[in-house]
């Protein structure tokens, strides 16, 4: 089966994906109405991710880099 990263507080029916479109990776929520997924402070359900994002996902935060 699929695996990903355990977020703390991700409620419910909630989930959160961040794919490849050949161009940028894409974050997007689906379900968990009370589920809070933020970009850079700001509460999103899509959002084009760019270096340095701050992201919080249910009371879990990662920022999105690349690798070196």
């Amino acid at each position: 089966g699929k695996k990903g990263i355990p977020a703390d507080g991700l409620g419910m029916g909630a989930k959160v994906t961040i794919r490849w479109n050949g161009k940028n990776h894409i974050l997007t929520k689906s379900g968990g109405l009370m589920t809070r997924v933020e970009v850079n402070g700001e509460r999103v359900r899509t959002h084009n991710l760019k270096i340095g994002d701050e992201l919080l996902i249910g009371r879990t935060a990662f920022i999105y880099k690349l690798p070196k």
